[in-house]
């Protein structure tokens, strides 16, 4: 649902909150866009990567290429297009899916600015909970 509110269009129309699908079908269906998400945990124990840890930069690099290598996948326009993202999947629910719902408008919609990163930082600090500067929610970078 978040997704549509971002303005985006879930491929898999199933109602199950978490539908399998096999990649054969994802290559069939040729999405303009694929988010992948990752309960990411960075080697430092915070949510998201680290920005500055080597072990994290090492997995933000392979995470993707899980995606890309597998077989078909250049024949998909997300991937053509350099459109493919590991987004941190606790900004999909619960208090910080406001974040997450700009976040998703900014990746479907290339060229609108939301400043989702700085909403993000002012809503964690009116929350009392710190800024996570370095941290890293989705790669590459939008």
């Amino acid at each position: 649902m978040l997704l549509e509110k971002a303005g985006g269009e879930n491929v898999v129309k199933e109602e199950l909150a978490y539908p399998k699908v096999d990649w054969e079908w994802v290559v069939s269906q040729n999405p303009d866009v694929i988010i992948k998400t990752d309960y990411l945990k960075a080697s430092d124990g915070l949510p998201g990567w680290s920005a500055t840890s080597p072990e994290d930069s090492n997995e933000l690099e392979t995470k993707p290429d899980e995606l890309l290598s597998r077989p078909g996948a250049e024949e998909i326009s997300a991937v053509k297009n350099g459109r493919v993202y590991i987004v941190k999947a606790q900004i999909l629910f619960g208090m910080d899916s406001v974040f997450g719902l700009q976040l998703l408008a900014e990746i479907l919609h290339p060229g609108i600015e939301l400043d989702a990163e700085e909403v993000y930082g002012e809503y964690l600090e009116f929350m009392g909970l710190g800024e996570e500067e370095g941290r890293i929610v989705v790669y590459p970078e939008v």
